[in-house]
């Protein structure tokens, strides 16, 4: 059941007639923080440039932390964490969870090469090139928890995105997605170009 959200949670839609077979259930939802737990049945992401996220990473922090905590808590034996940027919530998962496989992607080859160097000395974090809505490298219900902190508010699809997030876990898995309930700072940059080109 979930908990009250705050009034900056996100209004993620769920009800989507494509979720496969199955049905998504609301487990928790609180701050900007939606966990999911799949029920199963029967374009590429947009860039951020890499310099600029690694300045902005830590502020970030207190929600990895959050996740790790929420799939430690489940006891997740496999992990695909969707977007990792330079490493996060993928080290500290495999720092807390010793046992557990964590699959670091994002679709920028640059950051998991920082991501990497972030996870250095852990041996059970894998590391992959992939869009979060184009996960045709990994298998059907082949994962207990799917992470994705940040990361869904810039994939163009992001339909297709959850389908493939259903599709990748396995019954009763779970997906662990924070997003921006506005991009206010995006705004501020689209309205300043605005001002500059006289275009609207």
């Amino acid at each position: 059941q979930a908990s009250k959200p705050s009034d900056r949670s996100s209004p993620l839609a769920l009800s989507s007639p494509h979720m496969m077979n199955g049905h998504w259930r609301m487990s928790s939802l609180h701050c900007w923080l939606l966990a999911l737990e799949w029920f199963g049945g029967g374009a590429a992401a947009c860039s951020i440039d890499p310099a600029i996220y690694v300045r902005l990473f830590e502020n970030n922090m207190p929600m990895f932390q959050e996740i790790a905590r929420l799939v430690q808590e489940a006891g997740a034996e496999s992990v695909l964490d969707l977007g990792t940027g330079p490493g996060e919530p993928s080290t500290l998962i495999a720092k807390a969870m010793p046992k557990t496989k964590v699959i670091a992607t994002d679709v920028q080859p640059v950051m998991i090469e920082k991501a990497k160097v972030r996870a250095h000395g852990l041996p059970n974090v894998e590391f992959g090139v992939a869009s979060a809505d184009d996960l045709s490298g990994y298998g059907s219900a082949s994962v207990d928890a799917v992470t994705m902190c940040y990361v869904l508010m810039f994939v163009p699809d992001r339909a297709r995105s959850l389908r493939e997030v259903a599709r990748v876990l396995k019954p009763r898995g779970r997906a662990y997605i924070a997003v921006w309930k506005r991009l206010g700072f995006m705004e501020v940059i689209q309205q300043a170009l605005e001002a500059l080109t006289g275009s609207a």
